[in-house]
């Protein structure tokens, strides 16, 4: 968790500060009025990574590697389903390979 941590920390600072640099004042009105939400995304990042972490700790990391790559399905199905996106042929084709992919690791 404290590797984590550090890594969000030291990585997290260079943008703000670049922020802050070229857009000034509109960057701190944004951040006053939206900080719940960045709140919400600066701790499921950080879980999520810690998470993952974790479990290259318990399992090969080859396979949760791979695994974690199966959230690019979650965002397929939330184009779909929440944004009413049109998917074409190939990124349907696309997320049927990484499901086997998933089944292989899963089976083998």
């Amino acid at each position: 968790l404290s590797y984590t941590l550090w890594l969000f920390l030291l990585s997290g600072i260079p943008l703000p500060l670049w922020a802050l640099y070229s857009r000034g004042g509109a960057v701190l009105d944004y951040a006053r009025q939206h900080w719940p939400l960045g709140l919400a995304g600066g701790v499921g990042t950080t879980a999520s990574y810690a998470m993952a972490l974790w479990a290259m700790t318990q399992a090969p990391v080859a396979m949760v590697s791979a695994l974690r790559e199966s959230s690019i399905l979650f965002a397929l199905l939330i184009s779909v389903f929440l944004l009413r996106e049109r998917i074409p042929r190939a990124r349907w084709l696309a997320a049927a390979l990484i499901v086997g992919g998933v089944l292989a690791l899963r089976l083998a």
